[in-house]
């Protein structure tokens, strides 16, 4: 996906850190 996907309000993009893998998380 690119970075520039906006994301819903109130979530942030974060980088998981079971996997390893970007992932839009909410705050």
């Amino acid at each position: 996906m690119p970075d520039a996907e906006q994301l819903p309000e109130g979530w942030e993009k974060r980088t998981s850190r079971s996997t390893g893998m970007k992932c839009r998380c909410p705050l």
